[in-house]
């Protein structure tokens, strides 16, 4: 009998002692015979969370171990999110002295599996930058403080950014003026970005007003990240709190908006004056951003809703929509007018798809199955995320069997982010 016949029987009804026969499948790379024994369970109703977590663990595990070069590397990167019980596997690509590896090794690190002192050891001096970034991410605290510093000009842009990531893992007053300095002039947007973080991390006078000094000349980009570090707790009561007001009121565009989220999350009430100016005046990015930040409870934001719900622009309509369906005077209209969204083709049914999803409407689940049949990669990955978010994992799991590997390790991941004890 061949391989895939003798799973599928497996799969039907004689489980035996060993893993289940869609988890072998999994494991094979047997695509048409993991399809085809996720339908067997999902018909027997046997397919529930443990089992599709069980099943995604496989799946996610045998995306990093076949991918190679530069396949591998985005692999690793996909599954970061939900590493926790794929530490084996990484560690096993992390044994390979290459792109992926050095990757793997940046996972197993965020994790705690990883030595930081014998990174630090055996990579900050490392030939191939990759994981010469390794040995940089781990060099937190002052004993490696030299070390971190040097790293933050060197010549390759991953390896100033981990240097940047480490220096925030465990602020050091030392670092202040270096990192300022790269939040300044990096030409990395990530290493800018990472130092504009460090900074905030270290807090104080200097921190912010070094931030402020570069405002003038950052990108948008720049400027978001500068937002987030003057948002941090250690620079919020040294002028942060200051800045992101100004910012808030005198600036327009993204950093505005974000500026004006955070505030509201401090309960300051200039964060929501902006943020309903920003879902009257913005461009259709910051309106639809906007709105995904404002609070409900006051009616002037759900009237803004109401009228960003009506735009043209089916971005910001969906955006509207989906936080009028969380207010129970606009749901039944909001649900309505989504469903009718969903209907239709390309990316406003996709997104109407999800919305409907997020706002727990099982009338979308046909829609979200015949998109994940049918869909473009983009399509099948939003239809995987919807299903979810209703909690069918057995319909969701389906697409741990897709054509696509960057679909399946995204489902894998998906569903193990969704199931985490």
């Amino acid at each position: 009998m061949r391989r895939s016949s003798w799973l599928i029987a497996l799969a039907v009804g004689a489980f035996g002692c060993g893993p289940p026969a869609v988890v072998e499948a999994a494991l094979h790379e047997d695509l048409p015979a993991l399809a085809r024994a996720v339908q067997a369970r999902r018909a027997a109703g046997e397919l529930d969370a443990a089992l599709a977590r069980e099943i995604a663990i496989a799946v996610a595990g045998r995306e990093v171990r076949s991918a190679t070069g530069e396949a591998a590397v985005r692999r690793v990167r996909a599954v970061a999110s939900c590493a926790a019980p794929l530490v084996p596997v990484l560690e096993a690509r992390a044994s390979r002295h290459d792109e992926a590896g050095a990757e793997a090794a940046l996972v197993l690190l965020q994790l705690g599996e990883l030595s930081r002192s014998a990174a630090v050891e055996r990579h900050a001096g490392d030939r191939h930058p990759a994981w010469r970034a390794v040995g940089a991410r781990a060099a937190a605290g002052a004993a490696s403080g030299a070390l971190r510093r040097a790293l933050f000009v060197d010549p390759d842009a991953r390896v100033r950014a981990n240097a940047l990531l480490a220096a925030a893992d465990a602020p050091d007053a030392r670092d202040l003026d270096a990192a300022l300095e790269a939040a300044r002039v990096d030409p990395e947007p990530r290493a800018r970005a990472a130092a504009a973080r460090a900074a905030g991390a270290i807090g104080g006078d200097r921190a912010v007003l070094g931030l402020a000094d570069s405002w003038s000349g950052a990108s948008p980009a720049d400027r978001v990240a500068i937002v987030e570090a003057w948002s941090a707790d250690a620079a919020w009561p040294s002028g942060g709190a200051r800045q992101l007001r100004r910012v808030a009121e005198t600036t327009s565009g993204m950093p505005s908006v974000e500026a004006a989220g955070e505030l509201v999350r401090r309960g300051d009430p200039l964060g929501l004056a902006v943020l309903l100016r920003s879902i009257h005046d913005g461009t259709v990015g910051e309106r639809a951003r906007a709105a995904e930040l404002v609070p409900l409870e006051d009616p002037a934001v759900r009237a803004a809703l109401v009228e960003a719900s009506k735009h043209p622009d089916p971005a910001l309509a969906i955006a509207a929509l989906g936080r009028l369906a969380s207010v129970p005077s606009e749901r039944k209209a909001a649900l309505e007018r989504l469903r009718k969204l969903a209907g239709g083709a390309g990316l406003p049914a996709v997104g109407a798809r999800l919305a409907l999803a997020a706002a727990a409407d099982r009338s979308v689940v046909p829609g979200l199955e015949a998109q994940l049949s049918r869909g473009d990669a983009h399509a099948r990955r939003e239809a995987t995320r919807g299903l979810l978010y209703l909690g069918l994992y057995d319909r969701a799991a389906t697409a741990l069997a897709d054509r696509d590997p960057a679909v399946r390790a995204y489902a894998a991941c998906a569903i193990l982010r969704e199931t985490s004890p």
